[in-house]
């Protein structure tokens, strides 16, 4: 992330992970989730994360999750738990984290401009 000259906290582990992602009042636009730690597995910080943006109504962050393991259940587990990208490499090439930033980045600014626009007011049905 460094090399793309993003503005990024790194942690050591998922739960320092969730600490920073509840200590901060703006959410983050994205989240890299590692998916095999030894303090909480990825899914549960993920699941936890979730559970933090809904309770305070802040907008979905962008989580990635990211492992080295093949697992036949861990995709379905990941989607379970709300992850938006489930990869399978690790550690995840520039050029992999470049383009998935590309690719969202439209959506983020998207999710951002409805958020700030009032909502319509429908006029009543005669």
């Amino acid at each position: 992330i460094r090399k793309l000259s993003c503005t990024y906290i790194a942690t050591s582990d998922e739960v320092q992970a969730m600490k920073a992602c509840k200590s901060f009042i703006h959410p983050f636009d994205y989240i890299f989730m590692d998916v095999n730690m030894l303090l909480m597995d990825g899914f549960a910080a993920t699941c936890e994360i979730r559970t933090h943006e809904c309770d305070h109504r802040y907008p979905p962050s962008q989580i990635v999750a990211h492992t080295g393991l093949r697992s036949a259940t861990s995709p379905q587990t990941a989607f379970a738990c709300e992850v938006d990208l489930f990869l399978t490499t690790k550690p995840v090439p520039t050029k992999s984290l470049k383009d998935i930033l590309k690719r969202h980045q439209g959506v983020i600014k998207a999710n951002k401009q409805l958020e700030r626009k009032p909502a319509k007011e429908q006029s009543p049905s005669a």
